[in-house]
């Protein structure tokens, strides 16, 4: 993508800060792909505004870093960045900082007053923050949120399902035990464990953010951090049916029976059973947006030629002409 000096410039700036909408972060990153030079380029960028957002003084040293940081080619033209353009940038970071939309760092947040703490306990939680924004908790999990006039921030626990309203000039970030998330407006599942973390972006994109790393991770795809490596991975596939319990959307693609049965336990908080051992492996391919179990287990009887009956807490699953 070609782009001047100063609007490379203003982009990266506008990124870190939360600024950035979803078009300009998918613009950034296609733009950090053309080239090893501007993937370099861009980790410098992200380390310089580390250090600034250290200190808002900007001393010599953060001085020099922007002036060896100009040497850096930008594309095919070999232009190199002006001192002009660098110092403008230098203090729009530092204007950023002492507003307050600094970069993340793990383990070092502003203690903030969270107004808003959620524990699902035992059930899945529905609420509707007053941004009108929607966050689903999975069961065992937990969640804190607050704002103010700058900035939305949350921690979570466990698993939860968002749909985040976009407001200008007031990001919306979330907390895990590893990274932070900075949402650009969007739809995502995000499930934190002991040994995986991850992002499912359905809608829009988010930016996750490490000590020292960060991935722009868009619609249709999932981010991944493993603990044990440090390293943050993109992949470009995702499932919906990790997040069935939020939106009751499921897709099974030649799907076993007893996979089938258990996400749908799992979602609709009922026992299911296949009493002929045979029945377990039979496969089915489906799709189902918002159906009640009822209907589900129907579609699945006809699909797969079997019977079903339905006791106080289990659905029961045999061949038809069993009792």
């Amino acid at each position: 993508m070609d782009f001047s000096e100063e609007e490379i410039y203003e982009l990266i700036t506008k990124f870190l800060s939360g600024e950035a909408t979803p078009d300009e972060a998918m613009q950034l990153e296609e733009w950090k792909e053309e080239s090893i030079d501007h993937s370099e380029f861009y980790a410098h960028a992200v380390r310089l505004w580390e250090q600034v957002s250290g200190d808002a003084s900007c001393p010599e040293s953060t001085n020099k870093a922007w002036e060896k940081l100009a040497g850096k080619k930008t594309g095919n033209n070999k232009k190199k960045f002006t001192l002009k353009v660098i110092l403008k940038v230098a203090a729009a970071v530092i204007l950023m900082v002492s507003a307050g939309a600094l970069l993340f760092k793990i383990n070092h947040t502003p203690q903030r007053e969270y107004s808003i703490m959620l524990d699902a306990g035992n059930n899945f939680l529905r609420d509707t923050l007053p941004d009108n924004s929607i966050v689903v908790l999975d069961k065992q999990s937990g969640f804190q949120y607050g704002a103010d006039d700058n900035s939305r921030k949350a921690i979570l626990k466990g698993q939860a399902w968002f749909c985040i309203q976009g407001i200008d000039g007031k990001p919306f970030e979330i907390e895990t035990r590893y990274f932070k998330i900075k949402v650009l407006g969007t739809t995502f599942h995000v499930s934190v464990e002991k040994e995986f973390q991850s992002v499912t972006v359905t809608n829009g994109a988010v930016l996750l953010i490490t000590p020292h790393d960060t991935l722009l991770v868009s619609a249709n795809q999932k981010g991944c951090y493993l603990p044990s490596s440090g390293r943050l991975t993109l992949y470009r596939k995702i499932d919906i049916n990790e997040m069935a319990y939020a939106t009751h959307q499921f897709y099974f693609d030649d799907t076993r029976l007893e996979d089938i049965c258990a996400k749908l336990a799992s979602v609709y908080g009922r026992k299911m059973v296949i009493a002929d051992e045979s029945l377990k492996s039979m496969r089915m391919t489906a799709e189902f947006q918002n159906e009640s179990l009822q209907d589900i287990m129907v579609i699945i009887a006809q699909t797969l030629h079997v019977h079903f009956k339905q006791t106080n807490d289990s659905i029961i699953i045999h061949e038809k002409n069993s009792d």
